[in-house]
């Protein structure tokens, strides 16, 4: 059940676009292969960084939660994924006391956000669906519920 304050959240984030087509594109011009390339690795990346994130928070290291936070932010801002830019950067930014409730909400919002991108990427690039991202899945043990 979502609370007050995470839906607000949502919301807050919802006002950003999920995805910039135009920022991928100025970043590799039309060479599908290597907007692919890239996206997968950010993917396999964002995977990795939810994984650290969440040991970070039960452990109580909340430099490590920045860390990996500022790491995906500047990642999904090459990716034109803007909705995740923000959500990471706002999780980056987060004070210490907001930490742990807070960071959590943070981090299955972004989980969330990200198979939202997901889905928009591979359904909005066709070549991009043809070089496989659309049916990229997740490695063992990513996206499992926090």
């Amino acid at each position: 059940m979502e609370t007050n304050y995470s839906a607000a959240l949502r919301e807050k984030f919802n006002s950003f676009p999920i995805f910039d087509s135009e920022v991928l594109y100025h970043s590799f011009g039309a060479d599908a292969e290597g907007q692919c390339q890239f996206l997968s690795i950010y993917f396999d990346l964002l995977c990795k960084g939810f994984a650290e994130m969440q040991r970070a928070l039960t452990s109580v290291e909340y430099e490590r939660v920045r860390f990996h936070a500022h790491k995906m932010r500047g990642s999904s801002m090459y990716a034109g994924a803007k909705r995740l830019e923000s959500i990471f950067e706002h999780l980056e930014n987060l004070p210490e006391n907001m930490m742990p409730e807070t960071a959590s909400t943070l981090l299955i919002l972004a989980i969330s956000t990200y198979k939202e991108t997901l889905a928009v990427i591979s359904g909005q690039n066709k070549d991009l669906s043809k070089n496989n991202l659309g049916i990229w899945s997740p490695p063992n043990g990513c996206l499992r519920p926090i």
